[in-house]
């Protein structure tokens, strides 16, 4: 089961994921949290989820709008370089607001453990 983690003002921060052993009966849940991307004034425009190989970047609502690819082929002249990166933002994206970092009590509650 997927299930979107949105904070409060309603932006999709991530996901959860339960899986249940078939077996046993015992589910585990894996969380994954999205990194914040900001543009020149500081303004969440989207989020960045990593994944093997690069990243995907994701908009205010979830939505894929674009990625970054590691090209090994660029490292010899900059080790540090991380790829290159393609983003489409829509207009309605342009409406963010700062970025802050969910506290510890909403990611318990995101993940359903304050019960």
């Amino acid at each position: 089961m997927h299930e979107d983690l949105k904070n409060t003002r309603g932006h999709v921060i991530g996901y959860k994921e339960v899986m249940r052993d078939s077996g046993t009966g015992e589910e585990l849940s894996q969380i994954a949290l999205f990194v914040p991307r900001l543009n020149s004034r500081g303004e969440v425009i989207g989020y960045e989820e990593l994944v093997r190989g690069g990243s995907v970047m994701r908009d205010l609502n979830g939505k894929r709008i674009g990625g970054r690819f590691e090209d090994l082929r660029s490292r010899g002249a900059n080790v540090r370089n991380r790829g290159i990166t393609i983003v489409v933002v829509s207009k309605a994206a342009t409406r963010a607001a700062t970025a802050e970092a969910p506290s510890l009590d909403e990611l318990v509650r995101l993940a359903g453990l304050d019960n």
